[in-house]
Protein backbone atom coordinates (compact mmCIF):
# COMPACT_ATOMS: atom_id res chain seq x y z
CA UNK A 1 0.00 0.00 0.00
CA UNK A 2 1.28 3.39 -0.97
CA UNK A 3 1.18 6.23 1.47
CA UNK A 4 -0.05 9.50 0.05
CA UNK A 5 1.54 11.61 2.81
CA UNK A 6 3.88 14.23 1.48
CA UNK A 7 5.87 16.82 3.44
CA UNK A 8 7.99 16.89 6.54
CA UNK A 9 7.34 15.60 9.99
CA UNK A 10 7.29 17.94 12.94
CA UNK A 11 10.60 16.53 14.22
CA UNK A 12 12.31 17.19 10.87
CA UNK A 13 11.12 20.82 10.89
CA UNK A 14 12.24 21.39 14.51
CA UNK A 15 15.69 19.84 13.90
CA UNK A 16 16.12 21.97 10.77
CA UNK A 17 15.15 25.15 12.66
CA UNK A 18 17.59 24.34 15.48
CA UNK A 19 20.45 23.73 13.01
CA UNK A 20 19.70 26.92 11.07
CA UNK A 21 19.59 28.87 14.37
CA UNK A 22 22.95 27.50 15.51
CA UNK A 23 24.56 28.34 12.15
CA UNK A 24 22.98 31.83 12.26
CA UNK A 25 24.31 32.51 15.76
CA UNK A 26 27.82 31.40 14.80
CA UNK A 27 27.74 33.60 11.69
CA UNK A 28 26.44 36.63 13.60
CA UNK A 29 29.13 36.22 16.27
CA UNK A 30 31.81 36.03 13.57
CA UNK A 31 30.35 39.05 11.76
CA UNK A 32 30.14 41.16 14.92
CA UNK A 33 33.79 40.32 15.72
CA UNK A 34 34.84 41.44 12.25
CA UNK A 35 32.87 44.68 12.62
CA UNK A 36 34.38 45.39 16.07
CA UNK A 37 37.86 44.77 14.66
CA UNK A 38 37.21 47.13 11.77
CA UNK A 39 35.90 49.88 14.06
CA UNK A 40 38.89 49.43 16.39
CA UNK A 41 41.33 49.67 13.49
CA UNK A 42 39.55 52.75 12.12
CA UNK A 43 39.71 54.54 15.48
CA UNK A 44 43.39 53.73 15.98
CA UNK A 45 44.15 54.77 12.41
CA UNK A 46 42.39 58.12 12.95
CA UNK A 47 44.37 58.72 16.16
CA UNK A 48 47.60 57.84 14.35
CA UNK A 49 46.80 60.24 11.52
CA UNK A 50 46.00 63.07 13.95
CA UNK A 51 49.29 62.46 15.78
CA UNK A 52 51.28 62.50 12.55
CA UNK A 53 49.63 65.78 11.56
CA UNK A 54 50.47 67.27 14.97
CA UNK A 55 54.12 66.17 14.59
CA UNK A 56 54.26 67.73 11.12
CA UNK A 57 52.84 71.00 12.48
CA UNK A 58 55.33 71.05 15.36
CA UNK A 59 58.21 70.34 12.96
CA UNK A 60 57.00 73.20 10.76
CA UNK A 61 56.85 75.53 13.76
CA UNK A 62 60.38 74.55 14.84
CA UNK A 63 61.73 75.01 11.32
CA UNK A 64 60.36 78.58 11.34
CA UNK A 65 61.66 79.70 14.73
CA UNK A 66 63.28 83.11 14.71
CA UNK A 67 66.58 82.22 16.32
CA UNK A 68 67.56 85.85 16.81
CA UNK A 69 64.89 86.14 19.48
CA UNK A 70 64.60 83.98 22.57
CA UNK A 71 63.37 80.41 22.38
CA UNK A 72 63.22 77.70 25.01
CA UNK A 73 62.79 73.93 24.84
CA UNK A 74 61.84 72.36 28.13
CA UNK A 75 60.77 68.77 28.67
CA UNK A 76 57.10 69.26 27.79
CA UNK A 77 56.92 72.80 26.44
CA UNK A 78 58.35 74.84 23.58
CA UNK A 79 58.34 78.64 23.81
CA UNK A 80 59.50 80.60 20.77
CA UNK A 81 58.89 83.41 18.30
CA UNK A 82 57.66 82.37 14.87
CA UNK A 83 59.72 84.18 12.25
CA UNK A 84 56.85 86.43 11.12
CA UNK A 85 55.06 86.94 14.45
CA UNK A 86 55.57 89.66 17.00
CA UNK A 87 54.10 87.65 19.87
CA UNK A 88 55.60 84.64 21.56
CA UNK A 89 54.20 81.17 20.72
CA UNK A 90 53.95 78.14 22.98
CA UNK A 91 53.44 74.45 22.33
CA UNK A 92 52.67 72.61 25.56
CA UNK A 93 50.99 69.62 27.12
CA UNK A 94 48.06 70.66 29.30
CA UNK A 95 45.51 68.26 30.84
CA UNK A 96 46.05 65.55 28.24
CA UNK A 97 45.85 67.99 25.33
CA UNK A 98 48.72 69.19 23.21
CA UNK A 99 48.16 72.89 22.57
CA UNK A 100 49.62 75.47 20.21
CA UNK A 101 48.88 78.93 21.64
CA UNK A 102 45.89 77.50 23.55
CA UNK A 103 44.45 75.85 20.41
CA UNK A 104 44.19 72.08 20.60
CA UNK A 105 46.56 70.19 18.33
CA UNK A 106 45.90 66.73 19.75
CA UNK A 107 43.81 64.99 22.43
CA UNK A 108 44.57 62.03 24.70
CA UNK A 109 48.28 62.87 24.98
CA UNK A 110 50.09 61.31 27.93
CA UNK A 111 53.69 62.27 27.07
CA UNK A 112 55.14 65.19 25.11
CA UNK A 113 58.90 65.65 25.21
CA UNK A 114 61.41 67.72 23.31
CA UNK A 115 65.00 66.67 23.70
CA UNK A 116 68.33 67.80 22.36
CA UNK A 117 71.13 65.40 21.42
CA UNK A 118 73.42 64.26 24.19
CA UNK A 119 76.61 64.41 22.13
CA UNK A 120 77.85 67.12 19.73
CA UNK A 121 78.11 64.58 16.91
CA UNK A 122 74.30 64.24 16.89
CA UNK A 123 73.71 67.86 15.94
CA UNK A 124 72.58 68.79 12.46
CA UNK A 125 74.75 70.37 9.79
CA UNK A 126 73.73 73.96 10.45
CA UNK A 127 71.95 73.77 13.76
CA UNK A 128 70.70 71.61 16.54
CA UNK A 129 68.80 68.38 16.04
CA UNK A 130 65.70 68.11 18.24
CA UNK A 131 63.71 64.96 18.92
CA UNK A 132 59.99 65.32 19.55
CA UNK A 133 58.16 62.42 21.17
CA UNK A 134 54.40 62.13 21.66
CA UNK A 135 52.60 59.26 23.39
CA UNK A 136 48.84 59.05 23.00
CA UNK A 137 46.14 56.79 24.35
CA UNK A 138 44.15 55.68 21.31
CA UNK A 139 40.63 54.74 22.33
CA UNK A 140 39.41 51.67 20.50
CA UNK A 141 36.56 49.18 20.80
CA UNK A 142 38.85 46.81 22.70
CA UNK A 143 39.98 49.39 25.26
CA UNK A 144 42.84 51.88 25.31
CA UNK A 145 46.01 51.39 23.31
CA UNK A 146 49.09 53.46 24.11
CA UNK A 147 51.16 54.45 21.06
CA UNK A 148 54.37 56.46 20.91
CA UNK A 149 55.42 58.60 17.94
CA UNK A 150 58.74 60.33 17.48
CA UNK A 151 60.37 62.58 14.92
CA UNK A 152 63.59 64.53 14.66
CA UNK A 153 63.89 67.97 13.18
CA UNK A 154 66.75 70.37 12.72
CA UNK A 155 66.61 73.78 14.34
CA UNK A 156 68.60 75.60 11.70
CA UNK A 157 69.96 78.72 13.26
CA UNK A 158 69.85 81.87 11.17
CA UNK A 159 67.87 80.05 8.46
CA UNK A 160 65.49 82.92 7.74
CA UNK A 161 67.55 85.88 8.87
CA UNK A 162 69.26 88.07 6.32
Amino acid sequence: MKSKHQGFTLIEVVVTLVLVSIIGLAFSDFTSGVIRGHLNAAQISAATEKTQLALMRISHEIANIDTYRSFNFSNNQITYYYRTDTSQSTIQLSNGRLKLNNYDLLDYVTVFTVSRPKSPSDTGKDGTMLTITITINALGQNGTLSKTFSTSTDLITLKFQQ
